[in-house]
C-alpha cells in the first residue's frame, strides 16, 4: 500500500489552492543569466571554453527553484489551512479553523506593486505559526481564511446547518 502524499483526511474538501508567484524564480533566473553572460564571455575572451561548464551550477540551482516552487502548496480547506512542500521529503503545516487566533499579510516592495505577499497564519498551538510566501493577491486570500474561520465556528456553535454552511462556503469562494 502507497501512503497518500494529501494530508487531507477524508470527507475534507479542498476550497482553495494557491501555488507561489512566479516572480519567486525571478533571483535564481537572473543569477543563471549573470553567470551565463559572465562566463560566456570569459570563455570567448581566453579561448577556455571548458569555462562555460561552471555554468552548470546556476542552471542546476535554478532547476531546482522550480522544482521547488511546483512542489509547493497552499491549502485551504473546509476545516482548515496547510502549506505542503518538499521535494524528496513531503512536509506538511497545517492548522484547523478552531486554532487560528489571527492572519496577517505583508505585502513588501516590490510585491505589493507585482502582486505577491505574505500571509501569515498565527495559531494557539504549539506550532506557532504557519506562513504562507509570495502568495498571488495575499489579501484575498487573508479574507477568505477569516471569512472561513468565522464561517467554520458558526458551523461548530450550531447557528448555522450542513447544508447552510456549504452553501455559503461556495458563495464565499464564488466572490473570490
Amino acid at each position: 500500500m502507497r501512503p497518500s502524499r494529501d494530508p487531507l483526511i477524508p470527507g475534507e474538501n479542498r476550497l482553495l489552492t494557491v501555488r507561489p508567484h512566479p516572480l519567486c524564480l525571478l533571483k535564481p533566473g537572473l543569477l543563471t543569466l549573470v553567470s551565463a553572460a559572465i562566463l560566456l564571455g570569459l570563455s570567448l575572451t581566453l579561448g577556455i571554453y571548458w569555462l562555460l561548464l561552471f555554468g552548470l551550477f546556476p542552471a542546476g540551482l535554478l532547476a531546482w527553484e522550480i522544482l521547488a516552487r511546483r512542489s509547493l502548496l497552499y491549502l485551504v480547506t473546509d476545516l482548515g489551512v496547510w502549506r505542503l512542500d518538499g521535494l524528496v521529503d513531503r512536509a506538511s503545516a497545517g492548522t484547523p479553523y478552531a486554532a487560528i487566533s489571527a492572519v496577517h499579510c505583508v505585502r513588501r516592495f516590490p510585491g505589493a506593486f507585482l502582486g505577491y505577499g505574505r500571509v501569515v497564519v498565527d495559531t494557539t498551538e504549539h506550532e506557532g505559526a504557519v506562513a504562507f510566501d509570495w502568495v498571488p493577491e495575499p489579501g484575498k486570500v487573508k479574507s477568505a481564511i477569516l471569512s472561513l474561520r468565522e464561517l467554520d465556528a458558526e458551523r461548530i456553535r450550531g447557528m448555522i446547518t450542513a447544508s447552510e454552511f456549504a452553501e455559503r462556503q461556495r458563495t464565499l469562494l464564488e466572490r473570490l
